[in-house]
C-alpha cells in the first residue's frame, strides 16, 4: 500500500495545517485503504481519515477509540520523541512505533477534525462516542469532537492503579480520561435502560503488545453503552483490543489502523478470537 505519514518538517513532524486527506478524491482514498473482512469484523490498513471514507453513512451505533495524543510532554521536543521513549514500560519489550504521535498541534488538530467529521457522517443518530485522552490533550480533543457536531455528555475516568508512573515530590499519573459524546440528544432505543459507572478501576497492563494498550476488561466495561448487536467503530484500533471486546459482547467491529505492524497484530488477534482461519476478502 505504501502509505506513510503525510507532510514534512522538523524531526519528521507533520507540519501541514490543512487536512491532507481533504485534497484526495473519495475514489482515490478508497484505493489506498487495504481492507480485510473476517467473521464479525472488517478492518482497514490506512490512515483513519482515508479508511473512514470507505464506510457507509449512518451505519454504526458506537465509536470507541484511543486516538494518538501527540502529547507526552509540555514542550515541542518532548512531543517529538519516539512513542517508545514517551510510553516506556520497564516490563515491556520494545514495541513498534505509534504512527502520528509526534505531530505539531496544528497538524494534529487538522487530522483529528477530518477524522471526527467522517465519524459524524458514519454514526447513526443517537450513537455514542468514547474517546480516550490525557490531561494535556483533553481541551483540544474535546474541541475537535464538538466541532464535528457531536454533543458532550460527560468525562469518564480510568483509574489505572498504582502500576502507573509515579512522580518524585508530586502526584502519581494514575488517571486517563474518556470523553463521552453523542450524536444528537436522544440515545438509541433499547429494551431496558442501563446505568453505568463513571469511574473505571483497572490496572495498566504489563508486558504490553502495544505502547498504549488498554485492558480488555476496561474496554468491555465501556462497551456496555452500546445497544445489543451494535456496529462498533474504532478509527485508531492499534492491536485490536476494542474489536475483541466488541465481538465478545456480540457486536460487529470496524477498525482502522495506519501502522502495518499493528494492523497485522490486530488481524491475527481478531481472527484468533473469531476462531476462523479464513483468508479474508477484499
Amino acid at each position: 500500500m505504501g502509505i506513510g505519514r503525510f507532510g514534512i518538517g522538523l524531526a519528521g513532524l507533520n507540519t501541514f495545517t490543512r487536512d491532507p486527506a481533504a485534497m484526495i478524491c473519495t475514489a482515490c482514498k478508497r484505493k489506498q485503504a487495504d481492507r480485510f473482512i473476517g467473521d464479525q469484523f472488517e478492518i482497514y490498513n490506512a490512515p483513519a481519515e482515508i479508511a473512514l471514507s470507505c464506510i457507509a453513512s449512518d451505519s454504526v451505533e458506537l465509536i470507541a477509540t484511543d486516538p494518538p495524543y501527540a502529547s507526552g510532554s509540555n514542550g515541542l521536543l518532548g512531543r517529538s520523541r519516539s512513542s517508545h521513549a514517551k510510553y516506556r514500560n520497564t516490563e515491556s519489550a520494545k514495541l513498534p512505533e505509534l504512527d502520528r504521535d509526534a505531530m505539531l498541534p496544528e497538524a494534529w488538530q487538522a487530522m483529528m477534525r477530518g477524522v471526527w467529521a467522517e465519524c459524524f457522517r458514519i454514526a447513526k443518530d443517537g450513537a455514542d462516542v468514547l474517546a480516550f485522552c490525557d490531561w494535556r490533550s483533553l481541551p483540544m480533543m474535546m474541541s475537535t469532537i464538538a466541532a464535528a457536531g457531536f454533543r458532550s455528555r460527560s468525562i469518564l475516568v480510568w483509574d489505572k492503579g498504582r502500576r502507573s508512573r509515579p512522580q518524585a515530590n508530586g502526584f502519581r499519573n494514575q488517571s486517563e480520561f474518556i470523553l463521552w459524546f453523542r450524536k444528537g440528544t436522544k440515545a438509541i432505543d433499547r429494551d431496558q435502560p442501563i446505568y453505568l459507572d463513571g469511574v473505571f478501576r483497572h490496572a495498566t497492563k504489563t508486558k504490553k503488545i502495544h505502547a498504549t494498550e488498554k485492558p480488555l476488561a476496561l474496554m468491555s466495561d465501556l462497551l456496555q453503552i452500546a445497544p445489543p448487536k451494535s456496529a462498533v467503530l474504532d478509527p485508531f484500533m492499534g492491536s485490536g483490543t476494542t474489536g475483541i471486546a466488541a465481538m465478545d459482547a456480540g457486536h460487529s467491529f470496524i477498525g482502522c489502523e495506519t501502522s502495518r505492524d499493528y494492523f497485522a497484530m490486530a488481524r491475527r488477534r481478531l481472527l484468533e478470537f473469531a476462531g476462523t482461519n479464513a483468508d479474508g476478502a477484499v
